[in-house]
This record gives structure tokens, sequence and C-alpha cells, in this order.
């Protein structure tokens, strides 16, 4: 691998990871713009949408940054096969840090199934590679 080509798998994986991140955050956020819809409509404005939106993204983009390079390089110096090893591999650590932020509770599985739509996002946004054999 060339120079120009390591340097155009890093930008494509950096872009596919702020693409995945913001899509989960946008859905993680869903939730919470419906209860609080529900328990007053006068917070259903779009400037709170628009906070809760940029905590949520925010906040995914903070919680996956570190993980989400490491599982990449991991991925790539194994040549796992991509897609199932981006999905299971977000997946569980997702779950291990919601597990560990959570208390152990069951919610962690739910967010475990969001980071596996993330890792199956970021392959797709990344253009889904493949391991050179």
């Amino acid at each position: 691998m060339t120079l120009e080509e390591a340097y155009e798998a890093d930008r494509r994986g950096l872009t596919a990871w702020l693409l995945s991140s913001t899509c989960i955050g946008c859905l993680v956020a869903l939730p919470f713009i419906g209860l609080a819809f529900l328990s007053d409509p006068r917070l259903s404005t779009v400037p709170y949408i628009l906070l809760l939106l940029v905590y949520a993204v925010v906040g995914t983009l903070m919680m996956t940054g570190l993980p989400a390079a490491l599982l990449v390089g991991l991925v790539r110096q194994t040549r796992l096969v991509r897609g199932v090893a981006d999905a299971g591999l977000s997946a569980l650590v997702t779950c291990l840090i919601a597990a560990v932020l959570t208390g152990g509770s069951p919610i962690a599985l739910i967010l475990g199934l969001l980071g596996a739509l993330g890792g199956l996002l970021y392959w797709l946004f990344a253009g889904r590679p493949q391991p050179q054999y």
C-alpha cells in the first residue's frame, strides 16, 4: 500500500466514523425527543429538538472515538471479514461500555444493537472495504 492509498483509507475511515456516529446519535435522541413531546408539547420546539440531537451526536462521537480507532486497527491487522467484524466488534464494545456505564442494566443490550448498526453503517460508508489477501 502506498502512502497515498493509506492516506485515502484513513480519510475514508474518518468520514465513515463521523457519518455512522451521527446517524446513531440521531437514533439515540429519538426516544428523548418523543418523551419530551409527550411530557410537555412546548418542549418539542425546533431549538430544543436540535439541542437534543447535538447532545446525542456529540456524546456518541466522544464515546466512540477511541474504541473505533482501536477496532479499525485490529480489524485491518487481523484481516477479519469486514462488515461482520465491523458490526460484531462494534456491538461487543458498545455493549461492554454501556454495561459499565449503566451498572449492568439490560439497556446495554439495546445499545449493543445500536453499536452493531453503527459498525455496519461504518462499513457501508467506508465503501465496504475487504482485507487484502
